[in-house]
């Protein structure tokens, strides 16, 4: 996600931070993210919602490429960003086995 180069989450590990992070299911001012790794189930809809911080992986279409969220470079925190997309994709992929 391009937005991440100058959204604080990249940055930091309070996800209150992150400008795309909205717990608050009644605020329609904002999409729903409760988390940068997150799930709800739609019984009546028989849906469930999935989402997943796979930032990390962004490169993969290059078979040349290897994991690592190459918009970290634009970030204020270059080492800090590529730490936590790897840390989060790996929570994503944990979440999804779930």
């Amino acid at each position: 996600n391009h937005d991440l180069r100058h959204d604080p989450c990249m940055c930091t590990d309070d996800l209150s931070a992150c400008a795309q992070v909205n717990a608050n299911i009644s605020d329609l001012d904002y999409f729903y993210m409760p988390d940068v790794n997150w799930h709800r189930e739609h019984p009546d809809l028989n849906l469930e919602v999935v989402g997943l911080d796979l930032n990390h992986y962004m490169d993969m279409w290059n078979d040349k490429a290897s994991p690592g969220f190459s918009d970290c470079r634009w970030t204020q925190c270059k080492d800090g960003c590529l730490r936590r997309s790897e840390r989060r994709a790996r929570e994503a992929l944990d979440h999804l086995q779930r």
